[in-house]
């Protein structure tokens, strides 16, 4: 995947709910050089991006499946991962985003790269403690 292919021209796009869909492989994850998330072999998410007049609403889903080792025995398995957050889009004088639920964007923009919020809502569906056992359960 191309990095414009992570780029949301919301500009463009009329008020109310549009979706967009990704699937992530090794070749997104290689660029961020994590070795937690070598594994993904696969990784969908869908946002749904909805825009109105003052503000804009992403919330992301993420399904993936991560082939990793069992932390008891060492024993390689896949390991299903999920994940969703939201992010609220609003616009002020200066780039902000030091809030993770709130994303402050200067006048003017028209465009957003969702590629890091794709990459942390990878790292965060990893589990601390990857066990088997706690998939049958």
């Amino acid at each position: 995947m191309k990095k414009r292919d992570f780029i949301v021209v919301f500009s463009s796009l009329k008020a109310g709910k549009h979706v967009f869909e990704y699937s992530l492989d090794a070749t997104f994850f290689a660029q961020f050089a994590n070795p937690e998330t070598e594994g993904f072999q696969k990784a969908e998410i869908i946002l749904e991006f909805v825009k109105t007049n003052l503000t804009m609403e992403m919330n992301f889903t993420f399904s993936g499946l991560l082939s990793t080792n069992d932390d008891d025995s060492g024993e390689h398995f896949e390991l299903p991962t999920h994940n969703a957050f939201r992010v609220v889009v609003k616009f002020g004088e200066a780039f902000d985003d030091t809030d993770p639920e709130i994303l402050v964007l200067p006048q003017g923009e028209y465009e957003l790269d969702v590629s890091q919020y794709l990459y942390e809502l990878a790292v965060l569906s990893i589990p601390l403690r990857k066990s088997k056992n706690e998939i049958k359960n």
